[in-house]
């Protein structure tokens, strides 16, 4: 089926220019946005409490950082899920009204995972502002993850590197 695309001149619309699979050509990540900056773009990925989402958005937004992807997620950490103890009155026929311990267990606890791209010389004040909004010293207040970013690109404008982010 491929063989077939290749020999033909399939047109596809994408406004307001008209396209055709000839017009197609590699994408190549990295060559032309990244470097004629000069800076490196990173990605932040901070999984942190469900209730701490709304404050860390507006911390963030504060110190000029208002564009991110939120997302619901659920994981489990060193602690391998959540256990329950549910103290509940015995009920059927022949049990005393004493109190009965249930233990249950959620395997995967719901969090919240936002992503931000920023600029490798904010990454330091990124991480401190989540960091200062989600710590708790408890277990489960969540984890960042700064990863290295190839290439970003505006689809719109076609816009690569620092200009599509920003």
């Amino acid at each position: 089926m491929s063989e077939g695309i290749g020999r033909q001149a399939r047109a596809f619309v994408a406004w307001p220019v008209r396209l055709t699979v000839e017009d197609a050509r590699p994408y190549q990540p990295g060559l032309e946005g990244m470097e004629q900056e000069g800076e490196i773009l990173r990605e932040i990925i901070a999984i942190i409490r469900p209730n701490k989402i709304g404050t860390t958005k507006e911390v963030l937004a504060a110190a000029g950082f208002p564009s991110l992807t939120a997302a619901r997620v659920q994981g489990r950490g060193k602690q391998k899920g959540l256990f329950v103890e549910l103290n509940q009155p015995a009920q059927g026929p022949g049990l005393s009204q004493g109190d009965s311990l249930e233990t249950r267990r959620m395997e995967f606890i719901p969090k919240r995972a936002i992503t931000l791209i920023v600029e490798d010389s904010a990454v330091r004040q990124v991480v401190d502002l989540i960091m200062a909004v989600n710590r708790t010293g408890h277990v489960g207040d969540g984890r960042i993850f700064v990863c290295p970013l190839e290439e970003a690109v505006r689809i719109r404008t076609a816009e690569t590197g620092n200009e599509a982010i920003l």
